[in-house]
């Protein structure tokens, strides 16, 4: 089995069109877009991110391919707080993994329901 999936991350190349002609590079990161085996090992390699035990009021909830950092707190300044500790457990978890976040695809939705 780990032949195979070894096997599936040798020789990946991109190839694509250009104004210039035909141009490819060697793929070293990442998985096939729609492959099947794609969503498989990101659980396997995401499972420990997910199971972070993380302080009350946080949660990592995953989709597809991304996670979620969701923190639940009285005021802007409880939940900046508790996020900030809590993404830096991720990042470090992340990190252990051999894998980084994307901060340019990082964002950050503040839900309120001040009346």
């Amino acid at each position: 089995m780990l032949k195979i999936i070894y096997s599936y991350f040798q020789a990946r190349v991109l190839e694509y069109d250009t104004d210039d002609g035909p141009e490819s590079c060697s793929i070293t990161a990442g998985v096939p877009q729609g492959s099947v085996l794609g969503p498989i090992l990101w659980n396997v390699m995401y499972d420990s991110i997910l199971r972070l035990k993380l302080e009350e009021g946080v949660r990592i909830v995953g989709f597809a391919d991304d996670i979620a950092v969701v923190a639940v707190a009285g005021t802007t300044y409880e939940v900046e707080d508790i996020l900030s500790r809590a993404f830096a457990r991720v990042r470090d978890a992340l990190w252990g993994l051999g894998l980084e976040t994307a901060d340019h695809k990082t964002e950050a939705l503040l839900l309120s329901k001040k009346i």
